[in-house]
């Protein structure tokens, strides 16, 4: 009896081992079947990809694209950072035998969706109805994209895009001159490593504040890795600081805006069509006047004859379209946020920084500076929206981080230029004269209030190099502004002229 009992028992914790067998498989099942219906969460840091095709003219470019980051230390350091990039690569090319082109934007502090989606890549926001008035976007294959003649890898700074440093408490090593330098160095010098690309050439490519450090990334790389670029590509950029910054005791921004104010008073009407018949008539007046009479004008201070100083004004105002009341209370010296703010106040609109073409109405009837900048609020919002939803929809982006398109990056460290303006123009001289086969293109554009194109000539007329090195600089100019590309006829004429650049064709330069 008592071994009937103890079969029954034993019995009865078979049958329970087995009912949690059952139930623990159920259970595991039922993950599996969950784990295999959930999204994968993508994220920027792990490769995402897709394959494409572009067709640019009549030619068929396929292509492979990929969203990842990479991760970096700061000058050999224990201080690191994950770097984003967007890249795209041609299929059917050796890759020894294809150029690549680094590209980043400025700020500091502002990712590349600029020059991504706004002229270079496989797609172009199209700002409707027009990019002077936006209220909608498309984003739409891009026939003047570059990517026929080069490689493209879009490059977001650390604390930009998904750029993140590893630790919070270490941004700050990144954002500064220098270390954005040596930063950014190391993440070109890595790519070439690690994708095979040290036979084929290879080009930098930065805009604004991309300049100066475009610029000091060529004297970076060849001074501490023996790298050889290419060429460099200056789309609107600043390179030495006292071209721009309004200052006491800097009159040379004066002297470098006026021009670009006279392009932008042409757009709104505020030349006289029949003294100035033509842009380029008014640009070669404006630009004459520029670096003659005002320049010396400026220099004279209050030494100027009271006859000479009426002629100035009345020349300043048929240049400018400001009013002689305003050019004389200003003292001849017109900044570019009082510009913008007083060409239209009669209509109650101020005119954008990045593009003098861009009109806003304004809130402060009274004031003596633009409250912001038409040309930057008006787009920002577009080009943030469509970036991401690109990210979503063909690299299938799962991941809610943000998308820092500026980054919190101040203040920025400019320690090595203390008492003086930050100036690159030594980095391209030395670079140029160490390689004197190194190409540079500036682009450059009309209505630019950010980075004025006579800054860059006069750079460029300042660096004291020998002719033969100096032919090796190339300019272009653009009826636009700091974005040339917004402007669908003038990106056609920049893919025609990169076209040209990349080619080695010594006739760019208009």
């Amino acid at each position: 009896m008592r071994f009937l009992r103890f079969q029954v028992v034993v019995a009865l914790m078979f049958c329970l081992v087995l009912m949690a067998r059952a139930d623990a498989d159920d259970v595991k099942s039922s993950s599996d079947t969950a784990a295999e219906k959930a999204e994968p969460k993508a994220s920027p840091e792990a490769p995402l990809r897709y394959r494409g095709e572009l067709r640019v003219g009549e030619e068929a470019v396929p292509y492979r694209a990929r969203l990842s980051s990479m991760e970096i230390a700061r000058n050999e350091s224990e201080t690191k950072a994950k770097v984003s990039y967007t890249e795209y690569l041609r299929l059917g090319i050796e890759d020894r035998d294809s150029t690549g082109d680094l590209c980043f934007n400025g700020g500091p502090g502002s990712a590349s969706l600029w020059l991504h989606l706004g002229g270079l890549s496989p797609r172009r926001i199209e700002l409707l109805p027009d990019e002077l008035n936006p209220r909608s976007w498309e984003l739409r294959p891009n026939e003047g994209s570059i990517l026929d003649v080069t490689d493209l890898v879009f490059i977001d700074p650390v604390s930009t895009g998904f750029s993140r440093p590893e630790k919070q408490e270490e941004k700050g090593e990144f954002h500064g001159f220098d270390n954005d330098i040596d930063s950014i160095s190391e993440f070109i010098r890595r790519w070439t490593a690690e994708n095979g690309r040290w036979a084929s050439p290879q080009y930098v490519l930065g805009e604004s504040y991309g300049g100066i450090r475009g610029v000091s990334i060529a004297r970076h790389l060849f001074n501490k890795h023996n790298y050889q670029l290419e060429g460099l590509i200056l789309v609107s950029p600043v390179i030495d600081f006292q071209t721009i910054r309004f200052s006491e005791s800097n009159d040379l921004p004066y002297v470098m805006f006026l021009p670009s104010y006279a392009a932008t008073a042409w757009h709104h009407d505020k030349i006289d069509r029949e003294k100035f018949v033509s842009l380029d008539a008014l640009l070669q007046e404006a630009e004459s006047f520029a670096i003659g009479d005002y320049a010396t004008a400026l220099l004279l201070g209050d030494r100027l004859g009271k006859r000479e100083r009426r002629q100035i004004v009345q020349r300043m105002s048929e240049l400018t379209g400001l009013s002689k009341v305003f050019i004389e209370r200003a003292n001849l010296r017109v900044s570019m946020s009082r510009f913008g703010k007083e060409l239209l106040r009669d209509s109650g609109k101020i005119v954008g920084r990045f593009d003098g073409r861009f009109t806003s109405p304004t809130w402060d009837h009274t004031g003596e500076g633009t409250e912001f900048d038409p040309s930057g609020s008006f787009i920002s919002g577009a080009f943030t929206e469509a970036l991401q939803q690109y990210y979503f929809d063909e690299f299938k982006l799962r991941d809610p981080k943000r998308y820092a398109v500026s980054g919190d990056v101040h203040p920025w460290d400019y320690s090595r230029f203390e008492g003086r303006f930050a100036n690159g123009a030594d980095a391209l001289r030395e670079t140029m004269t160490e390689q004197p086969n190194l190409r540079v293109l500036f682009t450059l554009g009309y209505t630019d209030l950010a980075t004025p194109y006579m800054g860059s000539l006069h750079t460029i007329s300042h660096l004291d190099v020998p002719p033969a090195i100096r032919s090796n600089i190339q300019t272009t100019f653009y009826d636009a502004g700091h974005m040339m590309y917004l402007r669908k006829s003038e990106q056609t004429r920049l893919k025609v002229d990169l076209d040209k650049f990349y080619a080695g064709d010594a006739e760019v330069a208009k």
